[in-house]
């Protein structure tokens, strides 16, 4: 179990760190995104860096309860930020994360993107928590 534990929070701190690096190009190109913002590409690059953080410290041992919890409010304002987008999308009657391309005049097909990402981050930091009740039973096992 604990090689799962471990080889997992690998797996969660080398994606989240790939996410991360990719939100450095999301400002490249403005008749691509809507209003790009320096700013925007920093958030979503933090976001995702404290996602993979907090699973690199996973590796070693639970991670803290008030990381988790932070975790957890930063995925759900960023899928608050974002859910308006989705809705969009859905409601367009072809939903679609492609579409023909990036289009400024499309801004819901980024922000379902984002509202995916944010989703996936919040099953990951949910998984490190679960995580904690191993790492806690294995304590007790070792005193």
């Amino acid at each position: 179990m604990r090689y799962f534990i471990a080889i997992s929070c690998v797996a969660g701190f080398c994606l989240f760190g790939l996410f991360a690096y990719f939100q450095t190009n999301d400002n490249s190109d403005p008749t691509i995104y809507e209003r790009p913002s320096t700013t925007d590409v920093m958030l979503w690059l933090c976001f995702y860096a404290y996602i993979a953080v907090l699973h690199g410290i996973g590796v070693f041992r639970s991670v803290p309860v008030v990381a988790l919890a932070l975790g957890v409010l930063v995925c759900v304002l960023e899928m608050s930020f974002t859910a308006q987008g989705i809705w969009q999308n859905l409601a367009s009657g072809h939903f679609t994360l492609a579409g023909e391309g990036m289009q400024a005049s499309a801004p819901e097909v980024e922000q379902s993107r984002e509202f995916i990402g944010a989703l996936i981050a919040l099953a990951a930091v949910c998984f490190l928590a679960l995580q904690r009740r191993f790492w806690s039973s294995l304590q007790k096992a070792d005193g």
